[in-house]
């Protein structure tokens, strides 16, 4: 059946009249400055434990604290309004078309900025998906525009996924398992990291449930739920977030969104959960 164009809630002229680009504006200077000070408290961070300098000569190594919990976000609340910061800044630019258009340009870049060195993609990918569903439902869009749209963030995600791998030395060529696992001449290499994204999860989760785990009884799908406890009972621990390695051939950790409730609750949490 074939998609009809997106039609919006409202129309954009209601969106200016009923919302304030004033107010709206000062809303995104005061979650910006909250936002900045939760990067800062982050950078801070890094530079008691291993130093700014790690960003240029080792960032897999702060990624990897990340994981482990050895560098934590003591403000991370803070530091997901930045992500929030530029969809109230592409809204407010396409949409509301308010004054002091280079103040809200710089707060934009900034909060990319900010969200990009949290070295966590899945914050950019939130970034983006939530701007685009806002604007969609926002204006009227042509079928010519929706199609340059959506090639445009499907661009953007795939760049920015390819970049960070890079950057983060998550390449294939640095993945022995991986190329030995691989059945593609080396000319395919660059697309092997990105196709293991998309599905190495699925044959990871039937390692996963193959190996019988034990259950956390929900502390994974209330996962901030254990966190507030844990400040009134210092003793609970919380699972880690991060999974063990399973061989796929190649090691790999990531087992799709059904793993919080598998390993919460078995196969009624898959059942019900969704």
């Amino acid at each position: 059946m074939p998609c009809r164009p997106v039609k919006p809630i409202v129309t954009t002229e209601f969106t200016r009249s009923s919302v304030s680009a004033e107010k709206f504006q000062k809303c995104i200077y005061a979650l910006f400055a909250l936002g900045m000070v939760g990067a800062a408290n982050f950078l801070w961070d890094i530079q008691r434990s291993m130093g700014l300098a790690t960003y240029l000569t080792s960032p897999s190594d702060i990624r990897e604290a990340m994981g482990i919990g050895d560098l934590g976000e003591a403000l991370k609340p803070l530091n997901w309004l930045n992500v929030a910061n530029v969809v109230l800044c592409a809204f407010y630019l396409m949409i509301l078309r308010g004054k002091h258009r280079k103040s809200i340009w710089a707060v934009l870049v900034l909060s990319l900025m900010a969200t990009l060195i949290m070295e966590d993609r899945q914050r950019f990918f939130y970034a983006v998906i939530w701007t685009s569903f806002v604007l969609a439902y926002s204006r009227k869009w042509t079928r010519r525009e929706i199609v340059f749209a959506a090639s445009s963030v499907v661009a953007v995600l795939l760049i920015q996924f390819l970049a960070v791998a890079t950057w983060l030395g998550k390449v294939t060529e640095n993945n022995p398992d991986l190329v030995a696992a691989a059945n593609v001449s080396e000319a395919f290499y660059p697309l092997l990291t990105p196709y293991v994204y998309l599905t190495a999860n699925f044959p990871a989760l039937q390692e996963y449930i193959s190996s019988s785990p034990g259950r956390t009884g929900g502390a994974l799908t209330f996962y901030p739920v254990f966190r507030i406890a844990r400040l009134v009972y210092p003793t609970l621990r919380p699972p880690p977030v991060i999974g063990d390695f399973y061989a796929v051939p190649f090691d790999f950790n990531t087992f799709t969104w059904l793993y919080n409730f598998y390993t919460d609750f078995g196969v009624a949490g898959i059942v019900v959960g969704p």
